[in-house]
C-alpha cells in the first residue's frame, strides 16, 4: 500500500497543472513578411518650413527734385513700369514760364550777336579803307603834294578806324558771351521743368504708392516706392532661436507659384527688434523672374 502514493501523488499534481493552462488558436492566412535592418548611426537633416516676401534686390523711393502740387500719377501699387516711363506729373506753371523767357533771351543774344558780327565786319572795312587812304596820304606827303595836317588827319582817321574795330570785335565777344549765359540759363530752367515729371529710373514693379493728385510734393519726399525686378530675392523672417543654426551657403528651397527651385543662403541679416533687443534674423536667396511667369 505504502508503494503507490508517490503515483497517485504526481497524478494530482498533473491535472492541477493541466488545468491551468490556456487554450491558445493557431493563427490561418498568408504569413507576415518581416523585414530586418542593421543598426547605424547618422546625421539627420533638421528642415525648418517659414514663409518669407518676394522682392526685387534693388528696391528704391522715387522722390522729386522740386517742389510742386501733384498734378497726375501715372502708376498705381502692382503696376510694372519700363525704364524712362513717367510716373508722376507736378504743377509746374511758373517754371514753364521761365523755360519761355530763358528761350526768348537766348534769341535776342542770338539777334546781339548777328548785330555785333556786322559792326566788326562794318569796322574791318572802314580801318582798311583808312590804312590804305593813309598810306596813299603819306606818298603825297614825301612828294610835297600834301601838308602836314593832311597827313595827320589821315593818321587819326586809321587810328580811329582802328580803334572802332576793336569795339566790335568786343562787342561781338560779349553778344557771344550773351549766349551762352542764355543757353545755360535756358537748360536750368528746362532741366527745373523735367524734374516736374518724376519717371522710373529702372524697369521694376511698383510696391508702394503714397500721393496722389492734389498732394504737395517737396524734394526729399517719397511719392513712390520701386522694386527692380531685373533680379529678385525672397526675404524670410527667422526665429531667435534658429538664427545661430544659419550660415552663409546653407541649402534654401522655394516654393513659390507652384514652383519649387532650389539654392543656397546668400545672406543673413541680424534685426533688433523689440523692447529687449533681441535679435531676429532675415534669411534671404536669389529668385529668377521665370518663378512668375
Amino acid at each position: 500500500m505504502l508503494e503507490r502514493e508517490p503515483t497517485v501523488l504526481l497524478f494530482a499534481m498533473l491535472v492541477a497543472c493541466g488545468t491551468a493552462k490556456p487554450h491558445r488558436e493557431v493563427p490561418t492566412g498568408p504569413p507576415v513578411t518581416v523585414t530586418t535592418a542593421t543598426a547605424h548611426q547618422a546625421t539627420l537633416p533638421i528642415i525648418y518650413r517659414a514663409s518669407g516676401t518676394v522682392r526685387g534686390r534693388t528696391t528704391v523711393t522715387v522722390t522729386s527734385k522740386t517742389a510742386g502740387y501733384v498734378r497726375a500719377v501715372h502708376v498705381a501699387t502692382g503696376d510694372h513700369v519700363s525704364a524712362g516711363q513717367v510716373l508722376v506729373d507736378l504743377e509746374a506753371n511758373d517754371v514753364r514760364a521761365g523755360v519761355s523767357r530763358a528761350r526768348a533771351e537766348l534769341d535776342h543774344a542770338g539777334e546781339s550777336k548777328a548785330e555785333a558780327a556786322s559792326g566788326v565786319e562794318a569796322a574791318r572795312v572802314a580801318a582798311k579803307l583808312a590804312d590804305t587812304s593813309l598810306a596813299r596820304v603819306r606818298k603825297l606827303f614825301a612828294s610835297g603834294a600834301v601838308t602836314r595836317q593832311e597827313l595827320d588827319e589821315a593818321e587819326s582817321r586809321a587810328q580811329n578806324a582802328a580803334a572802332q574795330l576793336q569795339m566790335a570785335e568786343a562787342r561781338l565777344r560779349a553778344a557771344s558771351s550773351g549766349i551762352d549765359v542764355s543757353r545755360a540759363a535756358l537748360a536750368e530752367t528746362q532741366a527745373t521743368l523735367d524734374y516736374a515729371r518724376v519717371v522710373a529710373p529702372f524697369a521694376g514693379r511698383v510696391v508702394e504708392r503714397r500721393v496722389d493728385p492734389g498732394t504737395f510734393a517737396s524734394p526729399g519726399i517719397a511719392l513712390l516706392v520701386l522694386d527692380d525686378e531685373a533680379t529678385l530675392r525672397v526675404e524670410t523672417a527667422i526665429e531667435e532661436s534658429r538664427g545661430a543654426e544659419l550660415k552663409l551657403g546653407d541649402p534654401v528651397t522655394v516654393e513659390v507659384n507652384g514652383a519649387t527651385l532650389s539654392g543656397t543662403a546668400q545672406g543673413v541679416l541680424v534685426l533688433e527688434t523689440g523692447t529687449r533687443g533681441a535679435p531676429s534674423y532675415q534669411l534671404f536667396h536669389p529668385l529668377s523672374r521665370a518663378a512668375f511667369r
